[in-house]
């Protein structure tokens, strides 16, 4: 009964009362978010198949291929653990799988809130061109060395528009808080990044975009504050990898093309908050141009 308790009277915090929470429930597009997902998993289950099919075939795990790794990594993982090993191959290699689908999505997304972002405000655009059109790209750490600025604008992208807005972690042990609530043994734990992010006790005009806050990086945050890769021992593992894709997503549109928003359209763009993934509301539409030779000559 207590579990019970504490669970229900977590859920006005964490969707708003308890009206918004029935609303979402019928709520159209939250209804075929659950059913896509559920498509999706099928999806993965049709793809593991396959590929546990060619894994047996070739012996071994094809090195250029991640899919046999997940297939590889999850029969290890099932064979030196109990019970029904097979039951367990398919659920870890499956949400393995929808992982690899989710995060490429959440690339996207976050690409797209990355570009309107640069584009909406002159000054911040001129200095990420003007950055990426010098910078040395002769191989990526030289790369990643050049895109000081970039990487500011990248950073504070990420502090108002996280990709998830929220994370659940379980207490292994019982907490007491500075405030004296104690905090039980196998408490489900919410955390909301969109609030951290934007929370005026740790941030100097925080809903203003400002990529220049991050001049001396972290230096002088509060820290656990800053949530877009979660944080601790259970950090998000491609934390680097998505940073680096991202600074070269924008050497490749940068670099050679300029990007300006259809006119009228420079502060239409909005982002959904309903589900745990925070998205764009629809796209937005900009004009690219390229370059001419003068500008491309730059290594």
């Amino acid at each position: 009964k207590q579990w019970y308790q504490r669970r229900v009277r977590g859920i006005p915090q964490q969707f708003q009362g308890f009206t918004k929470l029935l609303q979402m429930r019928f709520d159209g597009d939250v209804n075929d978010t659950i059913c896509y997902l559920t498509k999706l998993r099928n999806l993965c289950k049709e793809i593991l198949d396959y590929k546990r099919k060619e894994y047996t075939t070739r012996g071994c795990a094809d090195p250029t291929d991640i899919l046999h790794h997940v297939v590889e990594a999850s029969i290890a993982v099932a064979e030196g653990s109990q019970g029904n090993v097979e039951e367990q191959i398919e659920t870890n290699a499956i949400d393995d799988i929808m992982t690899i689908f989710l995060v490429i999505d959440n690339m996207a997304k976050t690409l797209a809130t990355l570009l309107v972002r640069i584009i909406r405000d002159g000054r911040i655009y001129k200095k990420v061109c003007d950055e990426i059109r010098k910078a040395d790209t002769t191989d990526l750490l030289s790369m990643d060395k050049s895109l000081i600025y970039t990487e500011m604008v990248i950073l504070e992208v990420l502090r108002l528009h996280p990709t998830l807005m929220r994370g659940i972690r379980l207490a292994n042990k019982e907490i007491t808080l500075t405030n004296g609530l104690v905090v039980p043994k196998k408490t489900m734990v919410f955390f909301g990044q969109l609030v951290l992010h934007k929370h005026p006790k740790y941030w100097s005009d925080p809903l203003e975009f400002r990529p220049e806050r991050w001049e001396n990086g972290s230096r002088g945050m509060t820290p656990f504050t800053y949530l877009p890769f979660v944080a601790g021992p259970r950090v998000c593992m491609g934390k680097h990898l998505a940073m680096m894709s991202m600074k070269m997503a924008m050497i490749h549109t940068f670099k050679h093309h300029d990007i300006r928003p259809q006119p009228g359209t420079e502060k239409e763009m909005d982002w959904d908050y309903r589900f745990t993934i925070v998205k764009p509301i629809k796209g937005h539409k900009v004009i690219f141009e390229r370059l001419n030779s003068e500008h491309e000559n730059v290594k």
